[in-house]
């Protein structure tokens, strides 16, 4: 979709690499000789140590072949450039975690929750067996903390699940 919305129909090449969250790449030249465009671009992305990344290069040929040499240097040139003048947002990973506890242990459980920085739950539902549940998002990196607290301040009683495990 991104590419579709900023790819120039004028441009001779579109051409673009990216790198997301979880590591996946893809590079493309778009008809430029193999090689030269999308792998260059993918190079910078990798050499600025980014991911959640997309770099598009768009080329207009001005009459003057560049060769292979050229071409790299260009797309990757322009691709690094791009890249150490970004802002750099650090994006933390969230888990959806589902949890079940008595209404008797409601404060200790909202304790819990809050010393580990969750997004205030939406709502609180009764459940049909009387218990109560929430969902909140926490960052995965704490959810064995979080656990461990939540089971220490509730004497063993609450169950909490990652979202969609029941």
């Amino acid at each position: 979709e991104f590419l579709s919305s900023y790819s120039d129909p004028k441009a001779t090449h579109n051409c673009f690499a990216w790198r997301l969250a979880d590591g996946t790449t893809r590079s493309s030249g778009d008809g430029e000789p193999s090689g030269t465009a999308g792998p260059p671009i993918l190079a910078a992305i990798e050499r600025a140590r980014m991911h959640g990344v997309v770099v598009l290069v768009h080329r207009f040929f001005g009459g003057v072949k560049l060769g292979t040499g050229g071409l790299v240097r260009a797309y990757g040139g322009v691709a690094s450039r791009c890249l150490e003048s970004a802002t750099r947002t650090e994006l933390t990973s969230l888990e959806s975690l589902v949890c079940r506890f008595e209404p008797g242990d409601t404060g200790p459980v909202f304790a819990a929750l809050a010393a580990f920085g969750p997004e205030a739950p939406n709502s609180t539902d009764l459940l049909e067996t009387g218990s109560l549940c929430v969902e909140v998002q926490v960052p995965a990196h704490v959810v064995p903390s979080l656990t461990h607290g939540l089971k220490r301040a509730t004497g063993g009683r609450v169950e909490l699940l990652r979202k969609g495990a029941g």
